[in-house]
């Protein structure tokens, strides 16, 4: 299974941290050419690429909420490991090794979740949070300061972030 490299989540992890919020779709186009990624697919509401990184999954998309001339950017996603389900050890041991190496970049992170998609969570400096999660496959994630407040909310009122809204099991 292949994973992006430490130097190359260092290097996402210093593009997230030049972004300014609030941050429009060209900010998310102009970080994508500072990464060398090529955009595959552009509409209102979002933006897909591919990232290049050494792994069989290499896509990374922003999603943007259609807000004015040039959006606002709710998050960014990208994948940063292999997509394979199908090996849960090495899919393990993937998310381990982003997570040591985000936290060697960003220090102790302010959540950490075991359930079926574990996450760990750190917060970044303009308010935004970086998340890495374990799904089919690994992926960094940052998020705008909006989206960071809803979840440090939720995190407040004692929200279970692993629900899966509208199962029937949204009780508090």
């Amino acid at each position: 299974m292949q994973t992006a490299s430490a130097d190359q989540i260092r290097a996402l992890l210093r593009a997230f941290r030049g972004i300014t919020w609030p941050a429009g779709r060209q900010k998310v186009l102009a970080l994508a050419d500072e990464c060398g990624w090529t955009v595959r697919l552009e509409t209102p509401r979002g933006v897909r690429y591919d990232t290049g990184l050494p792994t069989n999954d290499q896509r990374a998309s922003a999603l943007i909420r259609p807000d004015g001339a040039d959006g606002r950017v709710l998050d960014l996603t990208v994948h940063v490991s292999d997509r394979d389900p199908g090996t849960p050890a090495g899919l393990d041991e993937a998310y381990r090794d982003v997570a040591a190496a985000v936290q060697t970049e960003l220090g102790e992170p302010v959540r950490t979740d075991a359930w079926e998609h574990a996450r760990t969570v750190w917060d970044i400096a303009g308010g935004g949070r970086v998340v890495v999660q374990k799904l089919d496959s690994v992926v960094l994630v940052l998020r705008s300061p909006e989206v960071a407040d809803l979840e440090r909310d939720e995190e407040r009122l004692g929200i279970d972030p692993g629900r899966v809204p509208g199962t029937g099991h949204e009780d508090l």
